[in-house]
């Protein structure tokens, strides 16, 4: 990873962020397997400034807008099915009654909508909010409570609406698309493709929105690919590419700058110090690998100029690949994997074998094949024979990133 702008560490995976009316700090969702927060932080330096916490059964997941005028805030409480509200006073926040949302999809058919990311209109009147497990996008009428839900395309998860007020950007994690809603009508008027090259295969992951101050540019962050993509909202084309650190969840622009909340940082690391896992012994719940990562705040200077933009995109193809437009790259012979459908071949079966909650390092890293590290490896042949003798006499996949959507 090769991270723009400066970082700052946050909570327990951080999904987005959102600056308060003032300018003056920033509203966070650590939404991860530790204990679930809000967290207040001053933009300038990442100081958390204010942090509430949620335990199970309550939840929090990636939405968090606030009226015009400050004084309301507005966060999505994901498997709840419902908006959490707070009052918000000198930046501080009291939570206050929260909204239930529909049950049923436009189709009618009875789901939990799990509200995803949401935003507040420009006149303070409706809240758009992302139903990310019914494919739809629900606008809330503040005044009245009443609901409207519109069909987009599938896992809708980020929104941002234009400064008039006419218009809602939503990101289509499971699609790798935008649906751009015209808040006048209720109606999708244009899907923009944000695939990093023509027929590539979904996992884009696009998430978090956030418009330039004139609305003229919209940032994209695309979790699984570790970048911020640049679209221009007048031609609906995407101007390039910005380098982040592990699965960028949350974004806020400024005309100073972009700040972008990076949910994995740079991982959980080696576990090696005291209490890390050990085989002989039980490991603490704290040292469970999604309890150990801690996300960053990344801050980038604004504008981007496009010589800088075009390369930081070079730098995002090389780091994921895509300079390859997915091409295979092969080294050696013929291979035994047919070119086509339908030719011969000697593989009749294939079997993967994976660790659940293990790093390569811990069970393979001593192994003598593959990109492994022998200092890390906890796991030997004494208590992990049968993997580590497939490993040898078969094929050992040794980087293969996990990042679900």
């Amino acid at each position: 990873m090769t991270p723009a702008g400066s970082q700052s560490p946050l909570g327990n995976l951080p999904l987005t962020a959102e600056l308060f009316p003032d300018g003056r700090a920033l509203l966070v969702v650590n939404a991860g397997q530790g204990v679930q927060s809000l967290q207040v932080v001053d933009p300038a330096d990442g100081t958390v400034l204010q942090s509430i916490e949620y335990r199970t059964p309550e939840a929090l997941f990636v939405g968090a807008a606030f009226s015009p005028d400050g004084t309301r805030a507005y966060v999505s409480a994901g498997g709840n099915n419902e908006i959490r509200t707070y009052d918000v006073v000198a930046n501080r926040l009291t939570e206050t009654e929260s909204i239930p949302l529909p049950t049923t999809n436009p189709e009618g058919k009875k789901v939990n909508m799990f509200p995803a990311e949401l935003e507040v209109t420009p006149d303070g009147r409706r809240l758009v909010v992302a139903d990310s497990l019914a494919d739809a996008v629900t606008v809330i009428d503040l005044a009245t409570a009443t609901t409207r839900t519109i069909a987009v395309k599938h896992t809708p998860y980020g929104v941002a609406v234009t400064p008039d007020g006419t218009t809602a950007y939503v990101s289509n994690q499971g699609a790798s698309t935008l649906s751009v809603v015209d808040l006048t009508t209720n109606q999708v008027t244009l899907t923009i493709e944000l695939a990093p090259y023509r027929n590539a295969q979904v996992g884009a992951n696009p998430a978090a929105l956030a418009l330039s101050e004139d609305g003229r540019t919209l940032y994209v962050a695309n979790s699984g690919n570790n970048d911020v993509a640049v679209v221009d909202t007048e031609s609906g084309e995407v101007e390039g590419l910005i380098p982040t650190v592990w699965y960028p969840s949350a974004l806020v622009a400024t005309d100073a700058r972009l700040l972008v909340v990076n949910a994995k940082g740079l991982g959980a690391g080696p576990t090696t110090g005291p209490g890390s896992p050990n085989p002989y012994g039980s490991t603490s719940p704290d040292k469970y690998i999604g309890s150990m990562m801690t996300g960053t705040l990344s801050r980038i200077e604004l504008p981007v100029r496009h010589r800088r933009l075009d390369r930081w995109t070079e730098q995002v193809e090389e780091n994921n690949g895509f300079a390859d437009r997915g091409r295979v790259r092969v080294k050696g012979g013929a291979s035994v994997i047919p070119r086509r459908v339908g030719e011969p071949s000697p593989i009749k079966h294939v079997f993967y074998v994976v660790r659940e909650n293990r790093t390569y390092d811990q069970e393979l890293g001593s192994l003598g094949k593959g990109n492994g590290e022998a200092s890390l490896n906890l796991f030997g042949d004494e208590s992990a024979p049968n993997s580590r003798e497939l490993a040898r006499r078969y094929v050992t996949v040794d980087t293969f990133p996990p990042t679900p959507r």
